[in-house]
């Protein structure tokens, strides 16, 4: 697994990503622990968005009292 100095060099779309973090650090418009936190509520907002199908595996005897028998 790459490191994210790896991922910084080897990546151009990550390196895109994390400098224009850093752009947006300099320029004052915000702090780092304001970079983390909307780095989180993406990841958030992304995860609430995405449909994912639930799968259940029942044994037969939780078949068998879902049925009434």
């Amino acid at each position: 697994m790459k490191t994210p100095r790896e991922k910084y060099q080897n990546d151009i779309n990550y390196k895109s990503l994390v400098d224009f973090m850093v752009s947006a650090i300099y320029n004052c418009k915000y702090t780092p622990s304001e970079m983390r936190e909307a780095a989180l509520l993406a990841s958030i907002i992304y995860e609430e968005h995405t449909i994912r199908p639930l799968v259940f595996n029942f044994d037969q005897t939780i078949k068998e009292f879902l049925n009434g028998e």
